[in-house]
Formats: C-alpha cells, sequence, structure tokens
C-alpha cells in the first residue's frame, strides 16, 4: 500500500516503448515530401483539406482500421464507441512560447490528425484541472494572427461554407461521489438506510468528510488525506507554507471556510477567479464561451474547510488574512460582498468555532477537530466575557445541544417548513452552516444543532436550529419587531418572570409563510447582530440582551446584540483580530457621510419622490405631496416654490 502511486516496470517499459516508437515515426514524416508539403499553405481550413487530400495520414488510417476491426470482436452493441481516448490535464499540451505567452500549436496539430478519424466509432476527450478552456475553445469572434500554428481552425464546412459548431465544454463533472453512491443505494440495498444513521459523531471522522466533495479524497488515508488538502490550498507546491500577505492563499482558504464569491462585473477577477481554479481547488460551473468568463464556485468540502482551518490558525494568520482580503480583495472590488454585514457575520461565527477548537487544544494552540461541541461552548467563544452570565441564562436543553459546522455553504432558494427536516440532517452530515438566499424572509444565516445523543444512531426529529438575522443599520430593531410577537427580557437573578400568553402573539409571522419552523418540537435559538449601532458615550443600553417568547411551539430564545467589536464578540480579542476586524467591517460599506448622500443623488431614480432628485426643503416637500393630492394647479404652485428654493440655494 506504501508503494500504490508507483508505477509497475511494466507499465514503464510500456510507455517507454509508446515514446520510442513515436520518435521514428517523427523522424519519417519529417523526412518525407508529401507530409512536408501538406502544410505550405496555412490558410484557414487548408492543413485539414490538405491531409484529407494527401495520402500522407494513410499509415495512420490503416493502424485505425486494424484496431477497431480487433474491437469489433469483444461483445458490443451496434452504433456505440468502440473506442474512447482521454488526454488528461491537456493544458500540458499549451508550453509556453519564447514570448511567454501560451502557445496552442501542438493541441491544435493533435486537433487536425483526429480529424482524419472522424468515420471511426471513436471518441476524443480532453480533461484538465486548468482554466485554459478559452485557449483549448476559443470564442468565435477571436482575431486570428494569420499563424496556422496558433490559430484555430476556421471550423468551414466545405464546400456551402457553413461554420461548424463547437461542443461546449463539459464542466458538471460530478462531486460528492462516495456520498451519492451509499444514498442511491449503489453500495448495496441498505446502503442509504446505514447513511442516514449513521451517528453524530462519526462526521468528523476522516473517512466519512472524504465522502464529499472530489472523489480525490477517497484514495488516501486519513494523513495524507489532510497534508493534500493542506498543500492544495497553498498551490500543490511542496516546501510552500500558507502566505498570509499573498491573495491567491487567502482567497483560497476564506473561500471554503465563509463562502467568497468573485464579483463577476469586475474585469479584474477574471485572472483571479482563473488562478483559483488552477491552482487552488475553486470550481467552474460554467463558461461564456465568446467572453471566456468563468463563473465559479468553493464546494461544501469538510475535508478541505478542515485544511484551511488548520492553516488560519497558525500564528496570526487569522488576523493577517483578514487585512489582506479587506485590502487586497474587497476594497479593490474582487469579492462580491453579498447583503451587507452577512459576510462579517459569518467571519465572527467562523472566528468563534476556530476559537473553541484552539481554546481545546490549549497549551498547544494547534486547532483539534473533535466531533461535536456544544451550543453554551460555542456561545461563549463568539460574546465577551462579559457576556457569558447572559448566556447561562438559556435553558440546558439549548445549552447542551451539539453543533459541528466548520464551513458554510450557500442557499439558492428560500426555505419552506417540508424541506427542514432533511435538511438540518444533511448539513450536519457536512459538518456545514448555512447562508441562506439573498430574499429569504426573517433569517439571513441557519445552523444546523442536534438535541439527541451524538453517541447513538442518528434521529432527524432531534434536529435544531441557530438562526441569524442581521442588521447593519445606524437604527437597531427588535426581536419583538421581527417576529410580531412579545418577547420577555430575561436578566440574571429574574428568572422566574411571567411567560406571554398565546393571545400576545396576535400577528406573530408564525401565522404566514416566513416562519417556516412550526413544526419543529424542539426550542429555537435566535441570534440578531445589530451590527451598525455605533455606541454612544455614557450609554445605558445593554450591548446584548437575551429575551424569550413562548404560549406557541417552538419556544423561541433570542440573544441580541449591539454594535460589531470585540466588545459584543470576544473572538475577535482571542484571535487577535480586533484592528483587522474593524477595517473588514469598514470594507463592507460604504462611509454615509454627507458627500456619500450626494453622490448617491447621481443614481438620479434610486429614489421615486421627485424631492430626492431636487432636494427641496421639507416643508416644500410637504406641499408638494399635498399636491399630488389638489391638482395640477397645486403641483404647478409647487414647481415654483421649488425654483424659488432652487435659486436661493
Amino acid at each position: 500500500m506504501a508503494k500504490w502511486h508507483l508505477r509497475s516496470k511494466d507499465r514503464t517499459d510500456f510507455c517507454d516503448l509508446v515514446v520510442s516508437r513515436a520518435e521514428e515515426i517523427v523522424d519519417s514524416l519529417i523526412r518525407t515530401r508529401d507530409w512536408r508539403h501538406t502544410f505550405h499553405d496555412d490558410r484557414d481550413s487548408h492543413v485539414r483539406l490538405a491531409l484529407e487530400s494527401s495520402s500522407s495520414s494513410n499509415g495512420l488510417l490503416r493502424e485505425t482500421e486494424k484496431l477497431i476491426a480487433n474491437l469489433k470482436r469483444f461483445r458490443h452493441n451496434d452504433g456505440e464507441p468502440l473506442l474512447v481516448m482521454v488526454f488528461d490535464e491537456a493544458s500540458s499540451l499549451l508550453n509556453p512560447d519564447g514570448s511567454g505567452k501560451l502557445d496552442p500549436g501542438r493541441y491544435y496539430a493533435l486537433n487536425r490528425i483526429i480529424s482524419r478519424l472522424k468515420t471511426f466509432p471513436m471518441w476524443f476527450f480532453f480533461l484538465s484541472t486548468e482554466s485554459q478552456v478559452g485557449i483549448l475553445m476559443p470564442a468565435d469572434d477571436v482575431r486570428r494572427t494569420g499563424d496556422y500554428s496558433y490559430d484555430s481552425s476556421a471550423r468551414i464546412a466545405l464546400p456551402d461554407d457553413t461554420l461548424l459548431a463547437r461542443f461546449p465544454p463539459f464542466l458538471a463533472l460530478q462531486l460528492d461521489v462516495e456520498d451519492r453512491k451509499r444514498m442511491l443505494d449503489m453500495l448495496g440495498p441498505d446502503s442509504r438506510a446505514k447513511e442516514l444513521q449513521k451517528k453524530m459523531n462519526e462526521f468528523a471522522q476522516p473517512e466519512h468528510m472524504a465522502m464529499f466533495g472530489r472523489p480525490l479524497w477517497f484514495g488516501y488515508n486519513p494523513d495524507d488525506m489532510n497534508k493534500l488538502a493542506k498543500l492544495k490550498l497553498v498551490g500543490g507546491r511542496q516546501r510552500t507554507t500558507y502566505n498570509a500577505q499573498d491573495v491567491h492563499h487567502v482567497f483560497a482558504t476564506l473561500s471554503f471556510r465563509l463562502s467568497l464569491d468573485v464579483c463577476l462585473q469586475n474585469p479584474r477577477t477574471h485572472s483571479l477567479a482563473r488562478t483559483a481554479v488552477n491552482s487552488f481547488l475553486r470550481v467552474v460551473i460554467s463558461m461564456d464561451q465568446d467572453t471566456g468568463v468563468l463563473d465559479t464556485v468553493t464546494p461544501s468540502e469538510p475535508v478541505v474547510a478542515k485544511a484551511a482551518m488548520e492553516h488560519l490558525c497558525e500564528k496570526d494568520n487569522w488576523s493577517d488574512s483578514i487585512r489582506t482580503l479587506a485590502q487586497e480583495l474587497l476594497d479593490k472590488g474582487l469579492i462580491d460582498k453579498g447583503l451587507k454585514g452577512e459576510l462579517y457575520s459569518r467571519f465572527v461565527l467562523i472566528l468563534a468555532h476556530d476559537w473553541l477548537r484552539i481554546k481545546a487544544s490549549l497549551p498547544k494552540s494547534v486547532p483539534q477537530l473533535e466531533a461535536t461541541f456544544t451550543v453554551q461552548q460555542f456561545l461563549m467563544a463568539l460574546y465577551g466575557e462579559n457576556h457569558h452570565e447572559l448566556v447561562l441564562l438559556i435553558p440546558r436543553k439549548i445549552r447542551e445541544a451539539r453543533m459541528n459546522f466548520n464551513h458554510f455553504v450557500p442557499a439558492g432558494e428560500n426555505l419552506w417548513p417540508e424541506v427542514i427536516p432533511e435538511l438540518l440532517h444533511d448539513l450536519l452530515r457536512r459538518s456545514a452552516g448555512i447562508q441562506l438566499a439573498h430574499n429569504q424572509p426573517t433569517y439571513d444565516i441557519m445552523i444546523p444543532i442536534y438535541f439527541g445523543n451524538p453517541d447513538e444512531l442518528f434521529k432527524v426529529s432531534c434536529c435544531g436550529v441557530i438562526l441569524v438575522q442581521v442588521k447593519n443599520k445606524d437604527q437597531a430593531t427588535t426581536p419583538r419587531s421581527i417576529f410580531g410577537e412579545t418577547f420577555t427580557e430575561v436578566n440574571p437573578g429574574h428568572m422566574s418572570q411571567p411567560i406571554p400568553k398565546a393571545a400576545d402573539s396576535q400577528g406573530s409571522i408564525r401565522d404566514g409563510s416566513d416562519f417556516v419552523l412550526n413544526e419543529m418540537t424542539n426550542p429555537v435559538l435566535f441570534l440578531l447582530f445589530d451590527l451598525g449601532i455605533t455606541r454612544k458615550p455614557n450609554a445605558t443600553s445593554a450591548l446584548v440582551q437575551v429575551s424569550r417568547t413562548s404560549g406557541r411551539k417552538p419556544d423561541v430564545w433570542a440573544i441580541h446584540s449591539r454594535g460589531h467589536d470585540d466588545t459584543v464578540f470576544g473572538c475577535l480579542k482571542h484571535m487577535r483580530c480586533e484592528t483587522n476586524s474593524n477595517k473588514f467591517f469598514t470594507s463592507l460599506e460604504a462611509e454615509k457621510n454627507t458627500h456619500y448622500e450626494l453622490c448617491q443623488r447621481n443614481k438620479v431614480f434610486s429614489k421615486l419622490e421627485r424631492n430626492f432628485r431636487y432636494s427641496w426643503s421639507s416643508a416644500v416637500h410637504k406641499r408638494g405631496v399635498k399636491a399630488k393630492r389638489n391638482g395640477d394647479e397645486d403641483v404647478e404652485s409647487r414647481d415654483k416654490d421649488g425654483d424659488t428654493q432652487m435659486k436661493n440655494v
């Protein structure tokens, strides 16, 4: 097993023989006049036509006929291909030329030879983990150079000069192969049932984590798998360490933890995305064949998330990485920030997770990925020590529920009640939290928790949730305004306050479609992050408050925090991210000063009232509103007043 990756002597001898024979063929062709003359006319498609009309490739055709005749002797169905040839790592054909540019000459030459075999039942596939699709499949409007060794085929179908269409690149190579085998009963009639009953404490085992993502992980033992994942995150180069100042290292590690996306509207991100695909495990999900722009995503891979955690938790890598993210990626418009505050919230939630892992492994300071941790442990790591007493006011049942998330995945649609149980189970199986869809009412982030025994067979009925709503405005909100229910604040020493009755919950979101948790029997923990609130001097309002609602099931317990710095989130201080986290937060939103407001007026119809476009006084505006009701005469009067106001300005 230690030498499984080494080639056998027979295989090596065979490869040597192929190369030796190829060299003989090359020498023979170079000395053949008809072969050389085939390439004299390098106008569009003329090389291909010359190959078809000459006898220079007859030897290839004869050998192919022999091969197909031999393959036909095997059992097969009529009309099926008899031979599939795969060129792996096809980008290696694009060796840089002297100018430093990629040279597709050998790839185009190979395509011209393959075109001679189009009458045979054969298929050719070119695979590559690099994103050189734009060179392998240039756009229709690409500028031609006149150099046949560089220009792609004109794809002209003579004699009618029809432009031949290309097969689009196939990008949907399947992830989660091992997991799908089990869930589709491909490993036996009971493989799905066994997988769904797997204990929660088994979800952190390397063999389980390897089922998700690319099949690569399943071929390695746990130690080698982890080393390989860490190596891939730094570009796959031996003896390369994680560099928190390297944009590509930072983008790779934080993408697998925080679910980052590039901003496709910024042309400067094209190179960033290509490099991430080529060397840092990012996956292409679509490509514009005309422009070559790649739409990419970071897949959910617990193995890589764990490796990224280990990189980030070394020394001051977390703090330095956040500074690089803010200065080199966010400030330059390379990263899609999503809705304001949600990215920052995912950051503090993941940071709390990592501090919890480090704290549990002290004094070694090497994060240990234990199978699960409790909600109480997580909340103590998230909030500052001054707020820990409030955390203990939450019921023991919630505090002792288990968690295991170590990265976030994005949702593509809104929640609905029927999908919740299986969704929570699958998130726990992947050790993931989920960033909900942008138009999801009431909630922004959902983290699954488990109320059952993690050492016993899994029960979907024991699943629960931590729901997070993020506000990034300078006006605070409340759980009551969000849920439409009475919330009773809970303080130390006053646990016996009266519980509001069901009648106090009239108008609750539970009566509509936004709550989506009415079928849940376990209590819900709701975190409200009022990130945009700046604490004023001598302010008396608490930074963190705990409250509850009851009278209807499930019970909802809320932790409402105001602010975004280390006075609220203790994990920022513990991980030495206080300063750089503030830079990160500032990068997420433009400063809303007078200059900002004036600039926004150049987005003329971003608000529809005329007062926004012309900004006359509020008194005049009120008369203008009245004019809408009183008719055209008042409108004319208001316009005159507006002109007077503008002259005065």
